[in-house]
């Protein structure tokens, strides 16, 4: 039986989830990485991504480009799992890069709707998703030869104690428990400067209303979204001292949501004063209106 250090684990493959708002630049964070990466897009929103060189399994499109039913989009992520566990991927590929859970979700939450149409049977759907749900996000996570990247959008909730916070969005009661599944939990978000300028940040820690986390613990609180400066730091060994990664936000304003200055705003997401987003800008995730179960060979 081979025996590990545990000071090696985690130096080799790096499980991180990342989650913000529509529009914040979630996605682009695949063109941080300088490694070798594969994107797998639920959402049909590369745009950002268009002045990149960068492979993409797009699983609402087929290999000849044409659109995929909805109903066999979940069936078509379990081909891009059978293909991620391949030599020719594992030599090929450093990085998953799976944009979005929160998609990924709807989409499975509506293809139980139609196995449970009956509203008697909604303990059984709930109970089925949750399942489903987690062999889903731990059979990617969990590939040995990756460094896995989950997106998803985030929403905002409230404690028991009625008090607000952002979480993970994410159907069912597993949107919070998915920070729990892995080692590194960023919240990606907007925050103005002193100079009134918008900047893009990875809260890395925990604060009043942000689930958020570094088991590492070598990143400051604020960093910049820079996936390959992240993974270089955790890597290392050595908590980060310098500034490198935060360079810019250390002189902050207190922090205020960006959706109070749409002028602002409108300069780091494309939107205009007004608060209208352009054609072409991701808002958002569709839901899905039809899915149907995945094929027992790779089935979530």
């Amino acid at each position: 039986m081979k025996i590990h250090s545990t000071k090696d684990h985690g130096a080799k493959a790096l499980k991180m989830l990342i989650y913000g708002g529509p529009g914040v630049g979630k996605t682009t964070l695949a063109g941080t990485i300088s490694e070798p990466v594969l994107v797998i897009s639920a959402e049909a929103g590369l745009l950002s991504l268009s002045d990149k060189n960068i492979d993409v399994i797009d699983i609402t499109l087929d290999d000849d480009g044409k659109l995929i039913p909805k109903e066999r989009r979940l069936a078509r992520l379990g081909e891009v799992m059978q293909f991620v566990q391949t030599e020719e991927s594992k030599a090929k590929y450093k990085w998953l890069f799976i944009d979005s859970l929160t998609e990924i979700s709807q989409n499975l939450v509506e293809n139980l709707q139609l196995v449970y149409p009956d509203a008697k049977d909604g303990i059984k759907l709930w109970g089925d998703y949750a399942k489903k749900a987690c062999s889903l996000v731990k059979s990617f996570r969990d590939l040995p030869h990756y460094n896995v990247v989950f997106t998803a959008l985030e929403a905002e909730d409230k404690d028991e104690n009625g008090r607000r916070y952002i979480r993970v969005d994410m159907s069912g009661k597993i949107g919070k428990q998915l920070p729990a599944f892995f080692d590194e939990v960023f919240r990606m978000h907007l925050i103005e400067d002193i100079n009134g300028n918008a900047i893009r940040i990875l809260t890395t820690a925990p604060m009043e209303n942000v689930v958020a986390k570094d088991r590492s613990g070598k990143l400051k609180d604020k960093v910049e979204p820079c996936l390959t400066t992240i993974a270089d730091i955790i890597r290392g060994g050595k908590k980060d001292e310098s500034n490198a990664v935060s360079k810019g936000i250390g002189k902050l304003q207190k922090e205020r949501p960006l959706q109070t200055r749409p002028e602002i705003a409108s300069k780091a997401i494309g939107t205009k004063p007004d608060g209208k987003i352009p054609v072409g800008t991701n808002r958002g995730t569709p839901v899905a209106s039809e899915i149907l179960e995945t094929e027992p060979r790779a089935r979530f």
